[in-house]
């Protein structure tokens, strides 16, 4: 059987928002409602990887490992192998991340997709979402047109 790592991968730091998984969301944070969720996952390792202790303190007593991130891959947004350096730490075949802007993913969908990808016959998974945006290169010119 296939054996997985289900991840948060958090920094203070944002490019638009700095902070944002730790300021006030629904009576809580970002942060704090995806630790919810990891922790109540079944069948898989489940880490948080982060650089700061805001993020590493609320792990302390909870169902989850923490891998320290450096501060060069909290500092970076790429290359992506510096950003997920965690990735490379894991001892589960796969890995799965889950972005914790996403507050009102449910706990049952991702555990349903960990329990479909562990016993089903596949090589890889991905989630493809219709993008509404526009998405502007680093000359701003606009790539995706509304």
């Amino acid at each position: 059987m296939k054996s997985i790592t289900v991840f948060l991968n958090v920094r203070k730091e944002s490019s638009r928002l700095n902070n944002k998984l730790l300021l006030p969301f629904s009576g809580s944070s970002l942060f704090d409602i995806a630790l919810s969720k990891l922790e109540m996952l079944r069948g898989a390792e489940k880490y948080v990887c982060a650089y700061d202790s805001e993020f590493i303190d609320r792990c302390n007593g909870r169902d989850v490992n923490v891998f320290k991130r450096s501060k060069e891959s909290v500092s970076v947004d790429l290359p992506m192998n510096k950003v997920f350096e965690c990735f490379y730490s894991f001892e589960t075949d796969y890995a799965m991340f889950i972005n914790p802007c996403h507050a009102h993913l449910k706990v049952s969908t991702i555990q349903n997709v960990i329990d479909s990808f562990v016993s089903g016959d596949y090589e890889s998974g991905t989630s493809v979402v219709k993008v509404c945006d526009w998405i502007f290169n680093e000359n701003s010119k606009m790539v995706i047109p509304p």
